[in-house]
């Protein structure tokens, strides 16, 4: 659980800094001694494009998905949150996944009733397009 707010943590300071170091336009090196710019022998891939420019790709790519990632993590707690504001809803026994809006609700409740409720708070819950329902109703067994 602690692997889940260092993450997002990280991911906000690494989405706050990036803008301080721009990058994806090359400019062109200093010449050197001889006239030729330097770096001129950097290799090209068939895009045409340099190692700062690839560079550039892979790193928007990355905080792409960090800040996916950010935001399912938010939308998990807000989640988790609204069952919480909820007397009654078992929001402790619960797993909660979120991709894109997508909230997956798992775990085992004890009524039909309470999952019916569940899967309502969580439809209500601001940010969700769409709810996944995998909870189980606990069995009542009888002894004799």
């Amino acid at each position: 659980m602690k692997m889940r707010v260092v993450y997002p943590v990280l991911a906000v300071w690494i989405l706050s800094t990036a803008q301080a170091f721009p990058h994806g336009k090359e400019e062109a090196p200093p010449a050197d001694s001889s006239g030729a710019k330097a770096g001129a022998a950097e290799e090209k891939d068939s895009s045409g494009k340099g190692p700062l420019e690839r560079a550039g790709a892979e790193l928007d790519k990355a905080l792409g998905k960090t800040a996916e990632a950010i935001n399912n993590a938010a939308l998990e707690f807000r989640v988790k949150n609204h069952l919480h504001n909820h007397n009654g809803l078992p929001w402790r026994e619960l797993v909660v996944t979120a991709n894109k809006g997508e909230v997956t609700v798992e775990g085992e409740v004890a009524s039909e009733e309470v999952a019916a409720k569940v899967i309502d708070t969580v439809k209500a819950t601001d940010g969700v397009t769409a709810v996944v329902n995998k909870l189980k109703v606990k069995s009542t067994s009888v002894n004799l």
